[in-house]
């Protein structure tokens, strides 16, 4: 049997490496999919962990279901995929997530014209 393994983390610096001082994130849900289109779930433990136990060798796509990520926390990117063959079992597939950059609108109001 093989298995996929990782974390959620919070890619501080945005070079898409797990750092020990990076956030890990909790109860986040993890969507795995194999080559005939069939999908498991798993969620982060409270140090951002999850695990794809019993898995057969085949071509995995691993994503993290935004709709679970805080407020102004995006996916780092879209899609992971790795392959599960009998010489490589069991695969890490850390998946980081970043801050959604704010845009800041300057407006200007003009002073009314006051009447004397």
């Amino acid at each position: 049997m093989c298995s996929i393994n990782g974390h959620v983390f919070l890619d501080e610096n945005n070079d898409g490496k797990m750092n020990t001082e990076e956030k890990k994130l909790s109860m986040i849900r993890v969507i795995l999919q194999n080559g005939n289109n069939q999908e498991r779930e798993a969620y982060t433990n409270e140090k951002g962990y999850f695990t794809f136990p019993d898995l057969l060798p085949d071509v995995y796509t691993i994503q993290i279901d935004s709709r679970w990520l805080p407020k102004r926390i995006l996916p780092a990117r879209e899609k992971s995929t790795t392959v599960l063959s009998p010489s490589e079992p069991h695969q890490t597939v850390n998946l980081p997530v970043v801050k959604k950059q704010l845009q800041v609108k300057k407006t200007f109001i003009a002073p009314k014209k006051q009447q004397f």
